[in-house]
């Protein structure tokens, strides 16, 4: 994993965090949009993982941008669909 990755991944997290932090504590009445970041990095998060761990064999800016790999958009795009769903209902 590239250090920029991990260090944009953790900004986002940290950043996240304490607006989760500040906004149930000071402003509950922005709450919501609060929560709705961190589920989305969250989200994030969990994509790249999949994308580095679990399907580190294939290259995805390759198959999606420069070969136009439709099925492997579709593959990829099955995941996010799952993964929305599942922290949404979160």
């Amino acid at each position: 994993m590239k250090t920029k990755d991990i260090f944009f991944l953790s900004f986002l997290a940290l950043t996240s965090i304490i607006l989760v932090a500040i906004t149930f504590s000071i402003f509950p009445a922005f709450s919501g949009f609060a929560a709705g970041l961190a589920k989305a990095v969250i989200g994030i998060v969990i994509f790249y993982a999949i994308d580095k761990v679990v399907l580190k064999e294939v290259d995805t800016l390759h198959e999606l941008i420069n070969k136009q790999n439709t099925s492997y958009a579709l593959f990829i795009l099955s995941y996010s669909i799952i993964l929305a769903a599942c922290i949404a209902t979160a």
